[in-house]
């Protein structure tokens, strides 16, 4: 999914950062295992998603970068 399909996405209140960065984590885990792409993890993330989450509904995204939960 583009930046721009998650920002729109963002914008109508039809995902949040949280939800988005939870699909990712869950393909990481069903994929991870047999590719071994991801060596560490952001142990922030999802709090940092949550704190997005938080500004989107205020109705104040802090930058268009906040698109992407997997920063």
């Amino acid at each position: 999914m583009s930046a721009e399909t998650l920002l729109a996405l963002y914008a109508r209140r039809a995902l949040s950062p949280v939800e988005a960065l939870q699909a990712i984590l869950e393909r990481i885990a069903r994929h991870n295992p047999a590719i071994n792409a991801f060596a560490v993890m952001n142990p922030r993330a999802l709090q940092a998603a949550g704190e997005s989450a938080q500004r989107w509904a205020a109705g104040r995204p802090s930058a268009r970068s906040t698109a992407s939960p997997a920063r």
